[in-house]
């Protein structure tokens, strides 16, 4: 399976997003999966592609040009495929990879989370989220579309898209498992 994830290039972030990001990674390569992320050597971004590159997993970097020319890259990446803008990199993560995870992250995780629930919620695809809710990161957004199903924005199928836990590892296994039940 390959695994998308969404996660953050901050180098601030509190020290247990990047030890989880690295715990993903390693779950990714131990499982026999293959890594899908955003390409970049900063943050919690390198740590998954560290832990996933750790235990043998492939590593696939979509990364805007403008970050590549920065030298923001992660170089030991199996595959590397340079886009044009952010629009493009949500695109083809989504086209690579069989299910998603999304870490505690910034704006471009919550645009990249937006658009995969959009994509699904419009037929384009059927593969599974999860996000890690690590020590409540995600509440508010969570507690958002409840708000959103209570208003009848979106149905309560739609809310069903998400499923939630508190443990990076525990992600990679539920989605084990959900491909286990599908397969």
């Amino acid at each position: 399976m390959q695994i998308c994830v969404y996660l953050s290039a901050s180098l601030e972030a509190p020290r247990p997003y990047f030890e989880t990001a690295r715990a993903v990674g390693r779950r990714i390569g131990t499982g026999g999966h293959g890594l899908v992320y955003g390409g970049g050597n900063i943050g919690t971004m390198e740590e998954v592609a560290r832990g996933a590159k750790e235990t043998g997993a492939s590593v696939v970097s979509v990364i805007p040009s403008f970050f590549h020319e920065d030298g923001l890259t992660f170089e030991e990446s199996d595959e590397l495929i340079i886009t044009r803008d952010m629009q493009e990199r949500r695109r083809i993560m989504i086209e690579r990879s069989d299910a998603a995870i999304a870490l505690p992250g910034g704006f471009g995780t919550l645009e990249e989370l937006a658009e995969f629930l959009t994509a699904h919620q419009l037929g384009f695809h059927e593969k599974p989220l999860v996000i890690v809710d690590l020590d409540g990161f995600w509440s508010g957004y969570l507690t958002q579309i409840e708000r959103m199903r209570e208003e009848r924005m979106i149905h309560d199928v739609h809310k069903d898209l998400i499923r939630v836990v508190e443990d990076g590892v525990a992600a990679v296994e539920l989605l084990e498992r959900l491909d286990g039940a599908e397969a």
